[in-house]
């Protein structure tokens, strides 16, 4: 507890010289000084717990933040390892989508920290830079990225399979219907053979 200019403590009671009117120290001088201290320290604790309410709803309301981007994030990049096949976009995606949730975060901490505070708070420089950083990473990847030449790969290996399942197919149909005009050429060959004997 912090002692202000104004509370009397229990210490000081003892010491207390005679009223400005002259009267001596009674028990009612006493209470009064008592109450005097016991309302100063309600109010000084009072306005303690409101500072540490407030501090605990902001960081409450950081923590939801934190959460809702983190998910935002998830679903978001589940959602671009579905659709892109080329891994240097994929991973450009995954820097900027990550940078944006850094950014996200660095802007509700500081939102937070400008209602609770009575200064400004100062943005991490560490952050703001690593930040700027996987941002200009992702967009870097993204243009390495061929994504033309990956669904061309992928619609040659879904066009390959098939080609070579109808090539199988084929030559099973071929091979049977081979052996059948075969098996027909042999038996009128045997038919023959048997007539001119």
């Amino acid at each position: 507890m912090t002692k202000s200019k104004t509370t009397t403590s229990i210490s000081d009671i003892s010491t207390l010289e005679p009223t400005k009117g002259g009267e001596p120290i009674t028990e009612e001088t006493i209470r009064k000084a008592i109450e005097k201290a016991k309302n100063e320290f309600l109010i000084a604790t009072k306005t303690e717990i409101q500072k540490q309410a407030q501090t605990d709803r902001a960081s409450l309301i950081t923590v939801f933040g934190i959460f809702a981007s983190i998910i935002s994030f998830l679903t978001i990049e589940f959602q671009f390892l579905r659709t892109i096949c080329s891994f240097e976009k994929l991973v450009g995606f995954t820097l900027i989508l990550a940078s944006l949730l850094l950014c996200f975060n660095l802007a509700l901490d500081y939102l937070v920290k400008s209602r609770t505070d009575k200064e400004t708070p100062k943005p991490n420089l560490i952050f703001n830079i690593s930040a700027v950083i996987l941002f200009i990473l992702g967009i870097i990847f993204i243009n390495f990225g061929n994504e033309e030449k990956c669904k061309d790969n992928k619609i040659y290996e879904k066009y390959s399979e098939e080609f070579k399942n109808q090539q199988t197919e084929f030559n099973q149909n071929y091979t049977i219907e081979q052996n059948k005009k075969y098996n027909e050429i042999k038996s009128k060959i045997e038919i023959i053979e048997k007539a001119i004997e």
